[in-house]
């Protein structure tokens, strides 16, 4: 369920009545009127502030209810009707109510759209987020409003670490530079956060390039293996990299760096068996590749080893894994394209 409509749910303890002077019908809790009509003898003696929680809940929950602007008119012309709902909301999230906490805050977001009520509203989010993920979206949704409010430069810093968690880096990146343009921090921390998006961020872009632009992405991948000594995936599209330029030696270097930190990488085994074959060392590739296979079962490792052995001359070792590689996956290109160079030879 999503979450709006999660909340809309929540408007089934709502009943509406219409009191006088007044078109439209105005909601309040069900199970808070009970005791005081059975206490105090009729509707007429339901007390006014039971009606104006369940105006802003209906405004925080349904932003296109159909009695909204008759609502924001009514809570407008009430006096104290925010200092009311204020001691609500507070009620609400101490008793650990954060959910009705948070929608009564996006009501009153809709009456006083202050940096307070916001920064109330992404303290809330933060709490619900935690119990349910789900909440993100809600979220972002929250920050773009709350962007609105003019110099307001905490959505900014919000919405970046957000971002970083859906590991958006380039996005996260450019709602910090936004915070710091906006509030000038020269603080440590926040331009600690700055510098730790920004590497990566390169770190995604290099990773986007290796296969399109691999001279790019080496400008962007190559700094930063100072500022992550123990990642052997880095390290690993490095090699990727110079084997795509044909720089076999340097890539065997990388990927072997990379095989020193993390045995268990099968790409990084695949890629040596890659290169040592570009290099026509076929039994070391061999060996490399048969490791690989052995851990995925993969048609594309098992065609490369079809290949090193057609150039080894071994084409029974050929046969008998070209045979396996249809079983893997009858419909592969390179598989066929191996059937018909087997059959003419």
């Amino acid at each position: 369920m999503d979450i709006k409509s999660y909340f809309s749910d929540k408007l089934d303890k709502f009943i509406f009545l219409q009191i006088s002077g007044e078109e439209a019908y105005l909601p309040v809790k069900s199970d808070a009127i009970i005791g005081d009509i059975k206490e105090k003898g009729g509707l007429d003696k339901i007390p006014f502030t039971y009606f104006l929680y369940g105006m802003f809940f209906m405004l925080g929950a349904d932003e296109r209810f159909s009695f909204r602007d008759d609502y924001i008119r009514i809570i407008s012309g009430t006096e104290g009707s925010v200092r009311y709902i204020k001691g609500k909301i507070a009620d609400e999230i101490k008793q650990g109510n954060y959910e009705d906490g948070y929608v009564l805050l996006k009501g009153l977001s809709q009456i006083e759209k202050s940096e307070d009520v916001f920064d109330k509203l992404i303290m809330v989010l933060e709490e619900l987020r935690q119990r349910k993920p789900a909440f993100a979206e809600e979220e972002l949704d929250m920050l773009e409003k709350a962007k609105e409010i003019p110099g307001y430069g905490k959505p900014y810093l919000q919405e970046a670490l957000l971002k970083r968690e859906k590991k958006d880096y380039g996005a996260a990146l450019k709602s910090i530079d936004r915070y710091v343009e906006m509030t000038g921090t020269e603080d440590e921390e926040i331009l600690k956060f700055r510098q730790d998006l920004s590497k990566s961020a390169d770190y995604e872009k290099g990773k986007q390039l290796v296969h399109d632009d691999p001279k790019a992405a080496l400008k962007l991948l190559i700094p930063l293996v100072e500022e992550f000594p123990e990642d052997a995936t880095l390290l690993y599209y490095i090699g990727v990299c110079y084997r795509i330029l044909e720089n076999h030696e340097k890539s065997i270097y990388y990927l072997n760096q990379a095989l020193e930190l993390d045995s268990d990488l099968v790409q990084v085994v695949n890629e040596l068996g890659i290169n040592y074959a570009s290099l026509g060392d076929f039994e070391t590739a061999v060996a490399y590749l048969r490791k690989a296979f052995e851990a995925t079962k993969s048609v594309e490792i098992c065609t490369n080893l079809v290949m090193c052995y057609i150039e080894m001359g071994k084409l029974d070792e050929a046969k008998a894994h070209l045979s396996l590689a249809e079983k893997l996956d009858p419909e592969d290109e390179v598989v066929q394209d191996l059937k018909r160079f087997m059959a003419n030879s």
